[in-house]
């Protein structure tokens, strides 16, 4: 029985050595779907982003290819390992960006997929319920959203009613914390009836000279609460972040 079980572990070596000897394993794009920049974020970050501000990566790949190209004035980084096959628990992914993120004036999330895994989905609820977003693109494979960090500031009472069914009931704006140069307005809005319209929200910035310097337009609820999903009665806390030029008053 030892000879027929050497015989065949023989052959199981043998045969799992074949296409590393032909040459097929190394053939084979593994997880590559198309092209494949790896300087890609940090190109991205040396136009957007600023030495005071913070990315986080939802696979430590990536941070590994965005540490290779950064330049010295690039954001600093940190990872939330998220991403299968080897995931740490939500919970503390999330507490250690939270972390990093104290005393940035801005967090970039960089999330392979978007928010198609749990713990990238959990990641960015907490950016989105903490912070102010900010700008946002997609890439073939990975969503870039900035958000802008300062303290919460005191809502205060508006009650402006509009025809798509909705009052805004208080709003707030904050500025300053590590960076002067951003500004956080925090929005709440009440559905008094059926919706109607797209409800978009534009939130504008204008200088001291009266020109536009700043803007966040988006759906409330960091794009995720289109009017189609509101209901008569529920309220919305609706954030939104915006960074002004330097020098900008």
């Amino acid at each position: 029985r030892s000879t027929a079980a050497g015989r065949l572990a023989a052959l199981c070596a043998l045969a799992a050595a074949v296409p590393s000897l032909a040459g097929y394993s190394y053939a084979r794009e593994a997880e590559v779907s198309g092209d494949y920049d790896p300087s890609e974020v940090a190109a991205a970050l040396a136009d957007h982003g600023r030495s005071t501000d913070l990315v986080a990566f939802n696979i430590l790949s990536l941070a590994g290819a965005y540490e290779l190209y950064r330049g010295p004035g690039s954001p600093a980084w940190t990872y939330a390992q998220v991403w299968d096959p080897v995931r740490e628990p939500n919970d503390v992914a999330v507490a250690r960006v939270e972390a990093a993120t104290r005393g940035r004036s801005r967090l970039w999330l960089a999330l392979y997929r978007g928010t198609a895994s749990e713990g990238s989905a959990a990641l960015k609820a907490w950016a989105d319920r903490s912070l102010y977003p900010a700008a946002g693109w997609w890439t073939p494979d990975l969503l870039m959203q900035s958000y802008v960090n300062i303290p919460t500031s005191r809502l205060l009472r508006v009650g402006a009613r509009f025809s798509n069914g909705t009052e805004l009931e208080a709003a707030s704006i904050g500025r300053g914390g590590p960076d002067t140069s951003v500004i956080g307005v925090r929005l709440v809005w009440t559905v008094f009836a059926d919706a109607a319209g797209g409800g978009r929200v534009f939130v504008h910035a204008y200088g001291a000279g009266g020109d536009l310097v700043a803007q966040h337009d988006a759906f409330p609820v960091a794009d995720s609460r289109p009017a189609s999903t509101w209901s008569p009665g529920e309220t919305l806390e609706d954030r939104h972040g915006l960074t002004l030029p330097q020098g900008t008053h």
